[in-house]
Protein backbone atom coordinates (compact mmCIF):
# COMPACT_ATOMS: atom_id res chain seq x y z
CA UNK A 1 0.00 0.00 0.00
CA UNK A 2 1.34 3.38 -0.68
CA UNK A 3 0.34 5.78 1.97
CA UNK A 4 -0.47 9.47 1.61
CA UNK A 5 -1.99 12.11 3.90
CA UNK A 6 -2.24 8.97 6.40
CA UNK A 7 -4.79 7.38 3.93
CA UNK A 8 -4.46 4.02 1.63
CA UNK A 9 -3.89 5.45 -1.87
CA UNK A 10 -3.39 2.35 -4.03
CA UNK A 11 -2.56 -1.27 -3.76
CA UNK A 12 0.03 -2.23 -5.98
CA UNK A 13 -0.96 -5.83 -6.99
CA UNK A 14 0.72 -8.42 -8.52
CA UNK A 15 -0.79 -8.35 -11.96
CA UNK A 16 0.03 -4.59 -12.49
CA UNK A 17 3.11 -4.23 -15.33
CA UNK A 18 6.27 -3.18 -13.40
CA UNK A 19 6.32 0.04 -15.84
CA UNK A 20 3.13 1.20 -14.06
CA UNK A 21 4.22 0.62 -10.78
CA UNK A 22 7.29 2.07 -11.60
CA UNK A 23 5.24 5.42 -12.68
CA UNK A 24 2.65 5.29 -10.22
CA UNK A 25 5.84 5.22 -6.76
CA UNK A 26 7.44 7.57 -8.97
CA UNK A 27 4.70 10.16 -8.36
CA UNK A 28 5.24 9.46 -4.95
CA UNK A 29 9.17 9.22 -4.18
CA UNK A 30 9.59 12.22 -6.62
Amino acid sequence: NVYQGGDVVKTIVGAKPKAAIERDLNEFLA
